[in-house]
């Protein structure tokens, strides 16, 4: 990942309002998967010292997925969203399951319908609009005290290099409702360079977007890949 801050203040120039993606897959509250609340859903105990990057949980943990359709989905033979080496590497790894709850073409409407009748699945990606829905419903948790405790070094380094705009941008009066996604338009967080390339103009492996632009002149003063 290449000059956090420097990305982020070109997107922020560039747009604004920010699509705010619900992504809670490891943060369990107490008792509570964090996302979306279901009062009426069982609520599976873990203990308080359970609660740590990377853990694992001593007793199965469960949480179910609303998701849109995405046809560029591509799974082994005998394999879907369900059951396929990502989720089955997260059983081994935590004691977690995922579970799809829907899985819709329309999102928007399956979304409406789901709030109409007060039966969410745990962990989605919404926009903004759907966000503020969630929390004026009282549907939604306060991810805040889970974060501190359960977040990586690595994933709270990330959303610090953004100087606080993108886990502000997911709080309302101080409460933190979800986790941002902070890769926009569907770009890649990682910079693939050909090593070669890079050999034949001399050039080390680039650590920040003014490096990276020099190989790029470089790559293109010396014709590669022409």
């Amino acid at each position: 990942m290449i000059a956090r801050r420097k990305i982020y203040e070109i997107h922020k120039r560039i747009h604004q309002k920010k699509t705010v993606a619900f992504m809670s897959i490891f943060l369990l509250s107490t008792g509570v998967l964090a996302g979306c609340s279901n009062k009426n859903s069982d609520q599976a105990t873990v203990d308080s010292s359970e609660l740590k990057p990377y853990g694992k949980y001593k007793k199965p943990i469960e949480f179910t997925v609303g998701r849109i359709t995405v046809e560029a989905d591509k799974f082994p033979v005998g394999a879907n969203v369900s059951e396929n080496p990502a989720t089955e590497f997260l059983k081994k790894e935590t004691n977690i399951t995922a579970k799809v709850a829907w899985e819709t073409s329309d999102f928007n409407t399956k979304f409406s319908l789901s709030l109409a009748d007060g039966k969410m699945p745990d962990v989605m990606v919404v926009n903004e609009v759907q966000f503020q829905q969630l929390i004026d419903n009282d549907m939604i948790a306060d991810l805040s005290p889970i974060y501190e405790k359960t977040a990586s070094e690595t994933l709270k380094k990330n959303y610090d290099s953004y100087d606080g705009w993108a886990l502000d941008s997911a709080k309302r009066d101080g409460k933190l409702y979800d986790l941002p996604q902070t890769s926009l338009y569907y770009e890649q967080a990682i910079t693939w360079i050909c090593k070669d390339w890079l050999d034949k103009v001399n050039f080390p492996v680039p650590k920040t977007i003014d490096e990276l632009e020099k190989a790029a002149k470089a790559f293109v003063d010396n014709k590669l890949g022409r």
